[in-house]
């Protein structure tokens, strides 16, 4: 996944590009530095409970572990790579998660990174990785050629849904998305314009895709952000790709990002350091006037990497100390749409 020229941010709405940040050697950021003493290590999460019986899943089958489903979008198929658990019950609701690949991957490509369907197996979750447009998505600004086209990826992302609920069955207070960079952006385009759908979202080295005053979410979406400060392909700072000066796109920062989601939230302003790991720290922000709460993840060092994965290659630091795949799934179980 890399960097991107701007695009628009709605279908047919202009974007302004965000303020360029100075570059420099990214830091933890000064808001941190007022967060409470990390607590005592969190028990583990349980995995959740099956969904209830639902007499509209009467008549689902179980589908194969692993499939290729085409879904149709303004009359065009598009690919979708679905893993269905070995526990899986056709007749209770299991929890949906959409990975969504980076620039110039493959849903194959984002299941390696994150090596998702071990950990969605043990928790009894079903994952689906939707695939972009000439391998990109049209979070808003982020990427081309997806953003450049209008590509409708939050009509397709709906449909994905959609065609899997009236396939399996899927818990509709379970579903989610998340993402590696352009990825990443596109989940957090979806808090913005399917938040009536995914109940939380969680983007992996992608920030904000649209101007904050541009995301405008139907409820309150829970938000975690995870981010190396080691990243030259989307600067935890913001700006100009450090690889890539010349890109027509400057992006917000982690900060800014998290902060944005957090107001949306209405989560709480002061944050609690919830892990404290060699080179990750996470801050989450609880939840206040409504049950939605924001988290970032910070990785010293980290580069355009999935941490506690396998990549991708190339892209720099890959943080052994925090289970990215472990912390999304988590963030998730704990926050269903209520």
């Amino acid at each position: 996944s890399g960097a991107c020229a701007s695009g628009t941010t709605r279908d047919d709405a202009p974007v302004e590009p965000a303020p360029r940040a100075p570059q420099g050697t990214p830091s933890v950021p000064a808001p941190f530095a007022g967060a409470e003493a990390p607590a005592a290590a969190p028990a583990e999460t349980a995995d959740p409970a099956p969904g209830p019986l639902s007499p509209s899943c009467a008549d689902r089958v179980a589908l194969p572990r692993d499939s290729d489903v085409q879904v149709l979008v303004d009359g065009s198929p598009r690919r979708v790579r679905v893993h269905v658990p070995p526990g899986y019950d056709p007749s209770r609701g299991a929890p949906l998660v959409l990975l969504i690949h980076g620039l110039s991957d493959s849903p194959e490509g984002i299941e390696r990174h994150a090596r998702m369907d071990a950990a969605a197996d043990a928790r009894g979750v079903v994952v689906a990785y939707p695939e972009g447009r000439a391998a990109s998505w049209n979070a808003g600004v982020c990427c081309p050629p997806a953003a450049l086209a209008g590509a409708k990826d939050v009509l397709f992302l709906r449909a994905v849904v959609a065609h899997l609920s009236a396939t399996l069955c899927i818990d509709p207070s379970r579903i989610y998305a998340a993402g590696m960079s352009n990825g990443g952006m596109m989940a957090l385009r979806l808090a913005c314009d399917a938040a009536d759908v995914f109940a939380a979202v969680a983007s992996i080295a992608g920030t904000r895709p649209v101007p904050a005053d541009a995301c405008k979410p139907a409820r309150p979406v829970s938000v975690l952000h995870i981010h190396g400060t080691g990243d030259t392909t989307v600067p935890f700072q913001g700006g100009r790709p450090w690889d890539n000066p010349t890109d027509l796109f400057s992006f917000p920062s982690a900060v800014e990002t998290l902060e944005t989601y957090r107001a949306l939230a209405g989560a709480r302003t002061e944050g609690v350091v919830s892990l404290a790991k060699g080179d990750a720290t996470c801050i989450t922000y609880p939840a206040a006037a409504t049950d939605a709460e924001a988290a970032l993840c910070i990785v010293d060092g980290g580069g355009h990497t999935w941490p506690g994965g396998t990549g991708p290659k190339n892209a720099g630091k890959i943080s052994q100390d925090l289970d990215a795949t472990g912390a999304v799934l988590d963030f998730f179980a704990a926050h269903p749409m209520r």
